[in-house]
Protein backbone atom coordinates (compact mmCIF):
# COMPACT_ATOMS: atom_id res chain seq x y z
CA UNK A 1 0.00 0.00 0.00
CA UNK A 2 1.58 3.48 -0.74
CA UNK A 3 0.60 6.92 0.34
CA UNK A 4 1.50 9.81 -2.09
CA UNK A 5 4.69 8.07 -2.96
CA UNK A 6 5.84 6.41 0.53
CA UNK A 7 5.63 2.48 0.47
CA UNK A 8 3.54 1.89 3.99
CA UNK A 9 3.76 -2.27 5.84
CA UNK A 10 0.14 -2.02 7.86
CA UNK A 11 1.12 -5.32 9.68
CA UNK A 12 -1.80 -8.06 9.85
CA UNK A 13 -0.19 -10.30 12.69
CA UNK A 14 0.66 -10.33 15.94
CA UNK A 15 4.18 -11.00 16.97
CA UNK A 16 4.74 -11.40 20.46
CA UNK A 17 8.85 -12.18 21.60
CA UNK A 18 9.34 -15.03 24.11
CA UNK A 19 12.34 -16.21 26.67
CA UNK A 20 13.01 -19.36 25.28
CA UNK A 21 13.66 -23.14 27.44
CA UNK A 22 17.43 -23.41 26.33
CA UNK A 23 19.80 -20.93 26.03
CA UNK A 24 20.34 -19.00 22.82
CA UNK A 25 23.05 -17.66 21.02
CA UNK A 26 23.59 -13.84 21.66
CA UNK A 27 22.19 -13.42 17.75
CA UNK A 28 19.03 -15.54 18.00
CA UNK A 29 15.54 -14.41 19.07
CA UNK A 30 12.30 -16.57 19.83
CA UNK A 31 8.79 -14.67 18.52
CA UNK A 32 5.32 -16.52 19.26
CA UNK A 33 3.39 -16.27 15.68
CA UNK A 34 0.11 -17.18 14.93
CA UNK A 35 -0.36 -20.37 12.53
CA UNK A 36 -0.87 -18.70 9.54
CA UNK A 37 2.15 -16.33 9.47
CA UNK A 38 5.03 -18.07 7.20
CA UNK A 39 8.67 -17.75 7.17
CA UNK A 40 8.77 -14.74 4.46
CA UNK A 41 6.01 -12.62 6.22
CA UNK A 42 7.93 -12.93 9.56
CA UNK A 43 11.23 -12.12 7.99
CA UNK A 44 9.54 -8.77 5.78
CA UNK A 45 7.70 -7.67 9.26
CA UNK A 46 10.83 -7.72 11.44
CA UNK A 47 13.02 -6.12 8.69
CA UNK A 48 9.97 -3.51 7.58
CA UNK A 49 8.50 -2.63 10.89
CA UNK A 50 11.66 -2.98 13.78
CA UNK A 51 14.40 -2.55 11.13
CA UNK A 52 16.04 -5.77 12.00
CA UNK A 53 18.02 -7.51 9.74
CA UNK A 54 17.31 -11.37 9.55
CA UNK A 55 19.89 -14.25 8.41
CA UNK A 56 17.32 -16.96 8.83
CA UNK A 57 13.88 -18.28 10.47
CA UNK A 58 13.14 -21.77 11.67
CA UNK A 59 9.48 -22.56 12.42
CA UNK A 60 8.07 -24.85 14.67
CA UNK A 61 3.95 -25.39 15.78
CA UNK A 62 2.62 -25.81 18.91
CA UNK A 63 -0.80 -27.65 18.88
CA UNK A 64 -3.04 -26.21 21.63
CA UNK A 65 -3.61 -28.37 25.15
CA UNK A 66 -6.91 -30.11 25.57
CA UNK A 67 -8.55 -29.00 28.66
CA UNK A 68 -11.27 -31.10 30.26
CA UNK A 69 -14.26 -29.73 32.32
CA UNK A 70 -14.12 -30.74 35.75
CA UNK A 71 -16.94 -29.41 38.82
CA UNK A 72 -17.01 -30.10 41.86
CA UNK A 73 -14.78 -33.13 41.71
CA UNK A 74 -16.85 -34.77 38.40
CA UNK A 75 -15.31 -34.63 34.98
CA UNK A 76 -17.87 -33.59 32.54
CA UNK A 77 -17.93 -35.20 29.19
CA UNK A 78 -16.61 -32.24 26.92
CA UNK A 79 -12.90 -31.14 26.05
CA UNK A 80 -11.79 -27.36 24.94
CA UNK A 81 -8.70 -27.17 23.34
CA UNK A 82 -5.92 -23.79 23.82
CA UNK A 83 -5.60 -21.86 20.60
CA UNK A 84 -2.66 -23.66 18.78
CA UNK A 85 0.51 -21.72 17.80
CA UNK A 86 3.62 -21.10 16.15
CA UNK A 87 7.42 -20.59 17.55
CA UNK A 88 9.79 -18.68 15.23
CA UNK A 89 13.78 -18.97 16.32
CA UNK A 90 14.77 -16.29 14.23
CA UNK A 91 18.64 -15.53 13.68
CA UNK A 92 19.55 -12.03 13.53
CA UNK A 93 23.11 -10.33 11.99
CA UNK A 94 23.59 -8.60 15.04
CA UNK A 95 23.55 -9.46 18.42
CA UNK A 96 20.93 -9.06 20.47
CA UNK A 97 20.19 -8.78 24.60
CA UNK A 98 16.63 -9.07 26.11
CA UNK A 99 15.49 -6.26 27.50
CA UNK A 100 15.86 -6.52 31.88
CA UNK A 101 12.00 -5.79 32.77
CA UNK A 102 12.65 -6.05 36.10
CA UNK A 103 16.01 -4.51 37.37
CA UNK A 104 17.29 -5.31 40.81
CA UNK A 105 17.19 -2.36 43.04
CA UNK A 106 20.67 -1.39 44.53
CA UNK A 107 21.24 -1.88 48.46
CA UNK A 108 22.47 1.85 48.96
CA UNK A 109 19.28 3.03 47.24
CA UNK A 110 17.19 0.85 49.85
CA UNK A 111 18.53 2.26 53.32
CA UNK A 112 18.56 5.91 53.87
CA UNK A 113 21.81 7.28 55.63
CA UNK A 114 21.42 8.75 58.74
Amino acid sequence: MSFGGIRVFLPQWKVFMVRSPKPLLPNEAVFKIQPNMNKLELKAYLREIYNVKVESVNTKNVPGKIKLAHVRGKMFGYKARTPSYKLAYVTLEEDFEFPDMFPEKEDNEATPSS
